[in-house]
């Protein structure tokens, strides 16, 4: 289904041709590149939906927005963000289509102690690193 047909009719107020002339250049230009949606920014299941078969990623950081991810049946999630209970994290973790952000201390115990349980399981992971050095602000050249 067209991009703008589908708005249109989910009365979803984004700009269809900034949207569509975004994958059309990534598609032609950055042909190994992963487009991750931020659930996050709009939960419309019709818009879901379209990104889901798209083959974009789905990037969450609640468990209502992983499960909405799941439902739309996207094919690579990425779950990012802080304050995640231990039941969220291995929920994700038992899923074979997802990336796990580990943020804190508290991420990577649950992370190792759900691979002790489950020691044929593989999981996917990313860490996100704070450089702390006084000297030089990162956020600007970095």
């Amino acid at each position: 289904m067209d991009l703008s047909i589908l708005l249109m009719k989910a009365s979803c107020p984004m700009p269809t041709v900034f949207i569509n002339g975004i994958l059309n250049l990534i598609k032609k230009y950055l042909k190994n590149t992963d487009i991750y949606y931020a659930v996050k920014s709009c939960y419309n299941l019709p818009l879901l939906h379209f990104f889901a078969e798209q083959k974009i990623g789905a990037e969450v950081m609640s468990e209502l927005e992983f499960d909405l991810a799941k439902k739309c049946k996207f094919n690579k999630i990425i779950v990012n963000g802080m304050g995640r209970s231990s039941s969220f994290i291995e929920k994700v973790l038992k899923s074979t289509d997802t990336v796990f952000i580990v943020d804190t201390n508290r991420d990577l115990d649950t992370v190792q102690k759900f691979l002790e349980k489950n020691k044929q399981k593989k999981c996917r992971l990313g860490i996100r690193i704070r450089l702390n050095d006084k000297n030089k602000n990162y956020s600007d050249n970095h």
